[in-house]
């Protein structure tokens, strides 16, 4: 058996023994990951836990959902070395032997070996670190409250953050707009509170071009953040630091200025190292000097063909090199070749804030620099969900999609509180229990029909116009017969008005013609009887007064007639025995979604059905005559769509109380559900 050990639950970590296991299920190999933490974390948002706008649950995913359904092992333990020569890794209690290891430990802040500097300051590198911030932020300001010394207030309410990267500039503007909220929880002056940024770079986001790093600095200076660069850092204490020829007074330094290789990557000897603490790579990815050790995503040192530079600290290179190191050890594995790493980057997207943000993407050779905050935001959004869907599904993206956008506090999103749950679920209770009712009422005299006899006081689906040119439709229930004449004969046909603007000119003429288009939607006497009628009649009606889009009309007419001729042909030899089951079970589905609803039972799964059924007899309206308004069905769509509210109206007043918790628990037992994460958030052990 051959022993794979992932080292280090980052993302790359967790992708190449995803990727690992999918390719090696059928093989005798054992396929362990370690990692210090339970949980996953999404490193990327940590500044939206220090300033309060996610809970920091929603950051954070733990192995044993991620490997669920798997042929994955996961052990928590903290590894402090690594014997190369007898192939395995140490730690405190226990040894893993291995014949092939994937490192990749990630990173931590970087003191630029000055360590004195880590007592005096915050850093924003792991989970704990976002809540401890959190929670000094928040008492900064309840202890500023208490104060009556200006001096005092003024030093408790000063932020500083060092480094004006990606996440010095994320968290600068997260917690610019943290900062009303807590000044009227309480009671604090605004204006008494300043926050920092510093760097000694000329510009933010030195990465970035200048015309967004321009834009950058004009948004945060917006917000209230005051800048500072171009020189560096010197004396740093709990009380101050020096910026230059200045001095910062404050009790809040944020320290994000840089990172480097990780603490078992510090503790390692024999093995080669560059730049900050990262692991020397050929083009297999594999450790120089050590062929059966990979790296991948933060750890990697390596400078692709004709690149100057290393690949980048990045997410998109931990996704990139997790796929090529799960590749070349299976390419090993079974005797094949290897493939080099060639990584391709698209860009990178900075928020300030949840409205603000600013992105740089495209392809290697084309870049484009977005300086629409809404753009760029749905861009680093949806990189998001994609990040999402690998590590966790479904589960993960609508947890996301919550806390991001519905339960989002203070309309910190980037479409504010549009869509943001603030009404109690108890108020859509008469919805959904009316709703129900009609349900109920539909379903019920066709199920006793049906039972008691048949259905001939219903519309039969095997009746249907094949041309415009004298196909009649039957509907039972009328006990008639709708004929539609052609079109030849429907142009002379009074019913039909023609639109004279002869004696018309200028402005009236054109009110004229813009009153007539949509004159030819409104119902006459010919369709009285349902909008599926109108259908027919907009067709001649345009063939008469609009000659000019005539041609389009034909086209249609042609689609139709050939549309028709194909159905005929289905209906006489399928339909006429699939349509008595699709009624019944049609009936039954409108009594049980009516009953369903009443009680509050599988509230969602109802109302998709309600959502369904309502679209369905809406599309079969528009081209069946079964003297259905299609206005009278719109409340029907409206009720169902506002009961999708996913564990929310279900839960009041209603049976899912009780029962969906027994459901949830139910499903995360089955192996399929678990491993493909479609079982939503609550977690039961």
């Amino acid at each position: 058996m051959k022993r794979i050990v992932v080292l280090g639950g980052g993302y790359g970590g967790i992708l190449t023994a995803k990727h690992l296991e999918k390719k090696l299920k059928k093989e005798n190999v054992k396929i362990t990951l370690i990692d210090k933490n339970p949980y996953h974390t999404m490193l990327t948002e940590l500044h939206e836990v220090a300033a309060g706008r996610v809970h920091e649950d929603s950051i954070k995913i733990y192995f044993n959902q991620v490997i669920a359904g798997r042929k994955i092992d996961f052990e928590m333990d903290a590894i402090n070395n690594i014997d190369f020569g007898n192939q395995k890794i140490i730690s405190d209690t226990t040894e893993y032997p291995y014949d092939y290891l994937v490192i990749g430990t990630g990173c931590k802040p970087t003191f630029f070996g000055n360590n004195e500097i880590k007592e005096s300051v915050f850093t924003l590198w792991s989970l704990e670190d976002a809540v401890l911030l959190h929670e000094h932020i928040v008492e900064q300001f309840r202890r500023a409250a208490k104060m009556d010394n200006p001096e005092a207030r003024k030093l408790t309410l000063s932020f500083v953050i060092t480094g004006a990267g990606f996440t010095g500039v994320e968290m600068a503007g997260e917690l610019a707009e943290y900062v009303p909220e807590l000044c009227r929880e309480y009671r604090v002056n605004p204006e008494e509170v300043s926050i920092k940024l510093l760097d000694m770079a000329p510009r933010v986001l030195p990465t970035f071009p200048e015309k967004l790093s321009l834009n950058a600095l004009k948004k945060l200076n917006k917000i209230g953040v005051e800048c500072f660069t171009g020189s560096p850092c010197s004396k740093v204490t709990k009380e101050s630091i020096s910026f230059g020829d200045q001095v910062f007074k404050t009790e809040t330094i944020i320290w994000t200025t840089g990172v480097e290789g990780s603490v078992l990557v510090d503790n390692l000897t024999d093995i080669v190292k560059k730049g900050r603490g990262r692991l020397a790579c050929n083009k297999f990815l594999q450790v120089e000097g050590k062929e059966n050790v990979y790296v991948v995503g933060d750890n990697i040192f390596y400078v692709p063909e004709d690149e100057e530079r290393p690949v980048p600290q990045m997410v998109e290179n931990a996704e990139n090199s997790s796929k090529l190191v799960a590749y070349n050890i299976v390419s090993e594995i079974k005797g094949k070749e290897k493939e080099e790493y060639k990584p391709k980057f698209h860009g990178a997207m900075v928020s300030i804030g949840g409205r603000k943000g600013l992105a740089q993407v495209g392809t290697p050779k084309i870049m484009f620099n977005i300086k629409n905050s809404f753009i760029a935001l749905t861009i680093k959004h949806f990189i998001n969900l994609i990040y999402f869907m690998q590590v966790l599904g479904w589960t993960k993206i609508w947890s996301y999609i919550k806390h991001e956008f519905f339960n989002v506090p203070n309309n910190r999103s980037m479409v504010g509180g549009l869509v943001s749950k603030k009404t109690p679920s108890l108020w859509t209770v008469p919805v959904r229990i009316w709703l129900g009712l009609m349900w109920f009422l539909q379903g019920l005299p066709k199920v006793v029909h049906k039972l008691s006899g048949g259905w001939e006081g219903y519309c039969t689906l095997n009746e249907f116009p094949q041309t415009f040119e004298n196909k009649g439709l039957v509907c039972s229930s009328l006990g008639e017969t709708v004929n539609f004449v052609n079109s030849t004969n429907y142009a002379n046909n009074p019913t039909v008005p023609v639109v004279d603007v002869s004696n018309l000119n200028g402005l009236d003429k054109i009110l004229a013609y813009i009153n007539a288009f949509f004159d030819g939607f409104k119902p006459t006497e010919v369709t009285s009887y349902g909008l599926s009628y109108n259908v027919f009649y907009v067709f001649e009606y345009y063939q008469t007064n609009f000659k000019w889009i005539g041609w389009l009309f034909t086209i249609l007419e042609w689609i139709y007639n050939l549309f028709m001729t194909i159905s005929d042909w289905f209906m006489n030899t399928i339909v006429t025995w699939i349509a008595p089951l699709f009624e019944f079970v049609l009936a039954f589905g409108e009594l049980g979604i009516g009953i369903l609803l009443i009680l509050g039972l599988f509230t969602v799964l109802a109302s998709t059905g309600s959502l369904v059924l309502t679209m369905m007899v809406i599309v079969g309206s528009l081209f069946s005559y079964n003297g259905i308004f299609v206005s009278d069905l719109i409340w029907y769509l409206v009720a169902s769509i506002v009961l999708l509210n996913f564990g929310g109206n279900g839960h009041v007043l209603s049976l899912d109380y009780y029962v969906m918790p027994k459901v949830h628990g139910f499903l995360q037992k089955i192996p399929f559900v678990k491993k493909w994460y479609i079982y939503g958030e609550k977690v039961d052990f």
